[in-house]
């Protein structure tokens, strides 16, 4: 066995070779807590890290108002899941990534919003094609049953 001494995060094998779960971000933080597992996750995940490095190396200021952005960004993103309309589910990541610059709790919150989302993509391409035409019915069945109540009942579609 290796005479040094354990390092948090890391475990070495018997042998004293790397494992798995040695450490290889700089901040000392595992492999896999560091980035998902998955194709676009992980290569975004590794973009991040490349960015945060550039990122602690700007001024106090530009960093302040990356965080404030940051902040509006994924307050607007959890404003358009509740009470107004809006692609939320969408901008919230993005929030998330601009904080996860700065920030370890953002980034481990984007590295799972990542990760569910690499499973659900999974889990719809693995749906067969019966189901995929019954969700494609649905959807049509709801906006055809939306178009003809703003039409019947006169209810502006547009703000205008």
């Amino acid at each position: 066995m290796s005479s040094e001494p354990a390092k948090p995060g890391v475990s070495r094998p018997e042998g004293g070779g790397a494992s798995a779960t040695d450490s290889d971000v700089p901040d000392g933080r595992s492999a896999e807590t560091a980035a998902p597992k998955g194709g676009r996750a992980t290569k975004m995940a590794e973009g991040l890290h490349e960015r945060r490095e550039h990122h602690q190396q700007r001024s106090k200021p530009q960093r302040a108002a990356t965080v404030t952005f940051g902040f509006i960004v994924t307050a607007a993103g959890i404003v358009m899941t509740g009470p107004v309309p809006g692609p939320g589910a969408f901008v919230i990541p993005i929030g998330l990534a601009i904080l996860a610059l700065e920030f370890d709790w953002a980034e481990r919150l984007l590295h799972r919003a990542l990760a569910y989302a690499d499973r659900v993509g999974d889990q719809a391409s693995d749906l067969s094609t019966r189901a995929k035409v019954a969700i494609a019915v649905v959807v049509v069945v709801a906006l055809a049953a939306f178009i003809a109540a703003a039409i019947a009942y006169d209810i502006p579609v547009l703000p205008v």
